[in-house]
């Protein structure tokens, strides 16, 4: 069993903003890309048209596929080794060089060969992050330190949706990743290097049983099984946001400008929700708080094709953002202890699955308005029942291990 770190043993302050730092590093090149394909399109492949922007959505496909193998070896990866700081600069360089190999591209080709670098580096870099303050950190910190990563990310989003513009209007859109990404990672490169305290190089999981022992033991686990279910059932609330912000505009004729404000308001909420949450945690704790915002996801999902008027369906879109995102810090936390000796393999597996509810939750989508003949409503439904079926997996068979 893992040895238990007292207070006095708990690093310096400066611990969590270097994570953080690092982390909100990983978070610019997908506002890049999420806001300038069209800029992409046209200068690789000359045009804008949706032929153009099919094949420059591709990117992102790239870069999912990236993450899933990354997400796969780190599972393998993390059971062996018993330094992760290592591991954390290599996902910072990944970042570092995605961002310097895209500003210097030359075919559509190479970009997503850089960009699915990127993803190497996110993965790497969150599955590190996690781990480490799993590893590190009492248990009443590690909430909270988790709710620090997600609102600095989100911060560090936000300002790259204001910056872009500019940056783009004075350069290009190849500037973009020069002037933002690699001056960001390139400092959290070197503070992670100089400034992350070197105890924590030493884990603290048993390598009495490691490779295909170590995987047996985790996935041997019913309550990991059922973590991992969860984790794929409660992805839609992310991807909900490609077919809500169509549904606005097509069923209540929405300006594109008042989609960016909603875009820009939920990013918002990703600042202030994980941090209210983490300091819930110890006091409702983490299981029950799950169960609370997961359910409340699912309703608003349930309903939120249903509003009348875009001021409705706006508000219940944003109490799913808010519920969702303090969803996060909580079940986190809860997935980090549900296999103290094995924290590394855990979060990789759960990566991998989050991944894959991400290339699957669009697909569902897709096809229940095709089949439905464009019927927002039967979408709600079929999300709203995910989660509800999510929530039931959680509530019965996901053992509550932060209160041992």
């Amino acid at each position: 069993m893992p040895v238990p770190i007292s207070g006095e043993k708990t690093p310096n302050r400066i611990f969590i903003p270097v994570l953080a730092l690092a982390y909100s590093a990983t978070n610019i090149s997908n506002i890049i890309i999420s806001l300038l394909a069209v800029d992409m399109a046209k200068t690789f492949l000359g045009s804008s048209s949706g032929v153009s922007i099919g094949f420059t959505s591709q990117l992102n496909t790239i870069n999912s596929t990236a993450t899933v193998a990354f997400a796969i070896i780190l599972s393998a990866l993390s059971i062996r080794i018993s330094k992760y700081k290592p591991l954390f600069l290599v996902g910072i360089i990944f970042v570092l060089i995605s961002a310097a190999g895209s500003f210097l591209s030359s075919s559509l080709l190479s970009l997503q060969i850089f960009y699915a670098i990127e993803g190497a580096g996110s993965i790497i870099v969150w599955i590190m992050a996690t781990t480490i303050i799993g590893n590190v950190l009492p248990p009443e910190k590690k909430a909270k330190a988790i709710s620090y990563l997600i609102s600095m990310g989100a911060v560090t989003s936000l300002v790259t949706i204001f910056l872009v513009g500019y940056v783009t209007s004075a350069g290009g859109w190849k500037e973009s990743f020069l002037v933002l990404v690699v001056p960001f990672s390139a400092l959290a490169l070197m503070v992670t290097l100089f400034a992350l305290p070197s105890e924590l190089e030493k884990d603290n999981f048993s390598q009495k049983k490691p490779g295909i022992n170590g995987f047996r033991k985790i996935l041997s686990n019913k309550s990991v099984i059922a973590c991992l279910a969860v984790e794929l059932l409660t992805v839609a609330p992310g991807q909900i946001a490609i077919f809500s912000i169509a549904f606005y505009r097509t069923r209540f004729a929405l300006p594109v400008e008042w989609a960016t404000a909603i875009i820009e308001i939920a990013t918002s909420i990703f600042i202030i929700a994980p941090l209210i949450s983490g300091r819930m945690v110890n006091r409702v704790g983490a299981k029950r708080l799950t169960i609370l915002n997961l359910s409340l996801v699912a309703g608003c999902q349930l309903i939120l094709f249903f509003m009348p008027n875009i001021y409705a369906a706006v508000t219940v879109d944003m109490l799913m953002v808010i519920f969702g995102t303090a969803t996060i810090p909580a079940f986190v936390y809860l997935k980090l202890e549900q296999v103290p000796n094995n924290r590394g393999a855990m979060m990789s597996l759960n990566s991998l699955f989050s991944n894959i509810g991400s290339a699957i939750v669009p697909a569902i989508g897709g096809a229940t308005l095709v089949l439905t003949f464009g019927r927002y409503e039967a979408l709600g439904i079929v999300f709203g029942v995910m989660g509800f079926i999510a929530v039931v997996v959680l509530a019965f068979l996901v053992k509550d291990t932060t209160k041992e």
